[in-house]
């Protein structure tokens, strides 16, 4: 019976600690800080490409050096709450988290209230007690043109 106690406790995404003694829900249950951001978004048309990287690093916005801070309140029973400062620009978005798995590898998030990319899917690539690092990615394209974008948001609990 311990062995199987003990084999929840094993890491899920590989970033994650390798033991933990909280299950992920209660780890991804928290108040959670914006740490860093990076976005990158690729556009190909007609041969032509273009790449654009924006980033978050000590709560200013390098495309605007503008200050931006995001806050995301998980809670147990599924409710999320966003928080976003903008340059001054304050904006709270509710809404629900749920995994998009059954259970005990749970690493993809459906998470409708984060400002960066809304009612997302995100791959949970490290959940610990004080971290939580998301990673979102899409991708489009046609006949002429392509679109890729992916997104890092990386936490720690408040």
């Amino acid at each position: 019976m311990m062995v199987i106690s003990f084999m929840s406790c094993l890491k899920k995404s590989k970033d994650d600690p390798f033991i933990s003694l909280h299950s992920r829900d209660g780890r991804l249950a928290n108040e959670w800080k914006l740490k860093s951001a990076d976005e990158t978004m690729t556009f190909t048309f007609n041969g032509s490409t273009t790449t654009n990287t924006t980033s978050v690093i000590n709560g200013i916005h390098s495309s605007s050096g503008s200050p931006y801070s995001l806050e995301l309140t998980i809670e147990k029973d599924g409710k999320a709450t966003c928080t976003v400062n903008d340059d001054g620009d304050i904006n709270s978005y509710t809404s629900y988290w749920s995994w998009l798995e059954t259970g005990k590898k749970k690493s993809t998030l459906l998470l409708g209230v984060v400002d960066w990319s809304c009612n997302s899917i995100w791959t949970v690539s490290r959940l610990a007690n004080k971290e939580l690092v998301l990673v979102h990615e899409t991708s489009y394209s046609d006949s002429n043109s392509s679109e890729t974008e992916k997104v890092t948001l990386t936490f720690e609990a408040k």
